[in-house]
């Protein structure tokens, strides 16, 4: 009897020994795709040539990444999307030079639109389920672009246009109606439409965050149904490359850009009488990019880049928190944000250091 139980005891201890042995070969294999840092998982997507400029990020329904981006090895555009298992990588239009702005969004039915820019001309392109559809929105020109869809799975695109009568740029707004594109000029007030953000209200109309040359400050527009309002935010007096914008549950903006004066990062909401502006944070050096997504409590967070670091800020409703993702690599001015369904956040961005395209995931 006693044998029988020292021999099950033993057996026992064995059982233990091979888990434990099974737990850290699954460890070893997960570090060889993920590093962990606080929480974060990181992960290359791409490291084939130097890719990984202009990314935007969108999550589908499962929560799963997907990620378009610019290959400057090949002057294509390109898309990478996480199966569940493992990243898939496409390149979706060849045709030379294309893909150097991207934005991109996901439908209902989980597909993916794309809006980019192409030598020149603003390009869309979307998966219809098994092949990608790719069209011309404006072929004059099509740089800093933004995309959202509508409830009809529509998109809606802001963005740069070139002005060949006054060698400016003019901020334009172009959306699908299910037959054909319609665009239209919401500011050509100087040189205006830099580094543009779109988003949609309860009614599916557009507000857009932009940026003005002219007056070197940051701009909104909206459509309220019959006309474009047009209001100066903030004048940042100096050159500013991007600004993100989100709407709250009144469809009020928040607005999230760099001020490149006071080298810090600043968001500015609109509580429908006034601009509220608070800054997150004051480096030597800001970077060059940011994203900002709100969560389901309408808590803003941004992504951003400080010393080349990737940084992650959370407003609590009383204060920022502010979280180092990744200090191994040396991030330049592409960098996008999405929030899954849990409030958690997906970033990507591009290795300076080495030229790849990156992700991060909070997972706590």
């Amino acid at each position: 009897m006693q044998s029988f139980l020292t021999r099950k005891v033993k057996e026992g201890i064995m059982v233990q020994k091979i888990r434990i042995l099974f737990i850290l070969l699954l460890v070893v294999v997960s570090c060889s795709i993920f590093s962990d840092n606080n929480g974060w998982l990181i992960q290359s997507v791409d490291t084939s040539g130097s890719v990984g400029f202009f990314n935007s990020i969108a999550l589908d329904s499962s929560d799963y990444p997907h990620i378009s981006y610019y290959d400057v090895s090949n002057c294509d555009l390109k898309y990478a999307y996480w199966t569940g298992s493992e990243w898939s990588v496409t390149s979706v239009d060849t045709a030379g030079y294309v893909g150097t702005d991207t934005a991109i969004t996901i439908d209902s039915s989980d597909n993916p639109h794309i809006v980019y820019s192409g030598e020149g001309v603003l390009k869309y392109a979307y998966n219809n389920g098994s092949t990608w559809v790719i069209s011309i929105v404006d072929y004059d020109g099509g740089g800093d672009c933004s995309i959202v869809l509508d409830s009809s799975d529509y998109p809606h695109i802001s963005y740069c246009s070139y002005n060949t009568s006054s060698e400016d740029c003019d901020l334009k707004y172009a959306y699908w109606n299910g037959s054909t594109w319609i665009i239209t000029l919401v500011d050509t007030d100087g040189d205006v439409g830099y580094a543009t953000s779109i988003a949609l209200d309860s009614s599916d109309y557009p507000h857009i965050s932009y940026y003005g040359h002219a007056n070197k400050d940051i701009k909104y527009a909206y459509w309220n149904g019959s006309e474009w309002s047009i209001t100066p935010v903030y004048i940042v007096g100096n050159l500013n490359e991007c600004t993100s914008l989100a709407l709250d549950y009144s469809n009020n903006p928040y607005i999230a850009f760099i001020d490149p004066i006071n080298m810090d990062i600043k968001c500015a909401h609109w509580d429908s009488y006034n601009w509220s502006i608070t800054s997150l944070e004051t480096t030597d050096y800001p970077g060059e990019s940011l994203s900002m997504k709100l969560e389901s409590s309408y808590h803003p967070h941004i992504a951003y880049s400080d010393h080349g670091n990737v940084m992650h800020a959370y407003w609590t409703g009383s204060e920022w928190t502010i979280t180092s993702v990744e200090t191994s690599v040396v991030v330049t001015e592409f960098i996008s944000l999405a929030l899954d369904s849990s409030n958690h956040p997906h970033i990507s961005y591009m290795d300076g250091s080495n030229l790849d395209l990156r992700y991060a995931q909070y997972n706590p």
